[in-house]
């Protein structure tokens, strides 16, 4: 799995046809889905392709083209560990009184799963209009804003979870044990908020194992002694220091996964 990989799952109606960029009848690219391409890979973000997978058969989510389920199958089977789904529906909405123009309403949905983590972190809705010379050029302006909503609040949410560059980083965390990616989201907290820390970076995320690389002016000393105060939901840790390497172990005492709609 590469833990930099995301499928962008997009089916998107101006009103009058449909269009969706995945399985057998997909499309190279829609509208939105051009726009919110570059976003994400100035992220670092690797979308990979879906081409030969189709989805699962099932009752999508309200607003979505699939459910959960589906488009974690898809991100699976494309090596991804983001799947992020998107549906837009437009209507034409006529004259604009006074004008030469017309306008176009568009809502749309987005939502991101973490297959690794199994759990949704990141589930917006928008309901967003627009206006052109004709319909066609009005929904693109529709489409065009609500990627300019949605880039600032997807770029938040997925900062903590694509890995970074390690260079610069003076001291790396090795997590074991971790069960979902509530515990792992714990421990970067805590080290956000330890005075002398100045970043967090997520370097490798492999099922087994979490690595972290941490700048800033505090030895690896002064981490483990925050680290220690660390509260883990569900579990404890071990926190271990050899030279600029921590090692800690997780120990979850409930089990339980979030279980993914669909």
């Amino acid at each position: 799995m590469d833990p930099k990989g995301a499928v962008l799952l997009v089916a998107e109606s101006d009103g009058s046809a449909s269009t969706v960029n995945f399985g057998s009848s997909g499309v190279s690219g829609t509208e939105l889905s051009r726009l919110l391409e570059e976003p994400l890979e100035k992220l670092g973000i690797h979308l990979l392709p879906t081409a030969g997978h189709s989805p699962m058969v099932g009752e999508p989510l309200p607003g979505l083209p699939l459910a959960d389920a589906a488009s974690a199958t898809l991100a699976s089977d494309a090596g991804a560990r983001l799947a992020i789904t998107v549906g837009l529906s437009g209507r034409a909405e006529g004259p604009i009184r006074g004008t030469q123009l017309v306008g176009h309403a568009v809502e749309l949905r987005i939502r991101v799963l973490d297959v690794l983590a199994r759990e949704a972190i990141f589930d917006k809705q928008l309901r967003l209009s627009g206006y052109g010379n004709d319909d066609a050029l009005a929904h693109k302006m529709a489409a065009s804003r609500a990627a300019s909503k949605l880039v600032p609040a997807l770029r938040s949410s997925l900062a903590s979870r694509v890995p970074r560059d390690g260079a610069g980083a003076a001291v790396s965390i090795r997590i074991r044990g971790a069960q979902g990616w509530r515990e792992v989201g714990a421990i970067i907290s805590k080290l956000a908020s330890t005075q002398g820390v100045q970043a967090v970076n997520a370097l490798e995320i492999r099922a087994d194992l979490i690595r972290l690389g941490v700048s800033g002016n505090l030895s690896a000393a002064a981490i483990v002694s925050s680290l220690r105060r660390a509260r883990i939901p569900n579990g404890t840790l071990a926190v271990m220091a050899s030279g600029n390497e921590i090692s800690i172990e997780l120990t979850i005492t409930n089990t339980s996964q979030p279980i993914l709609n669909g």
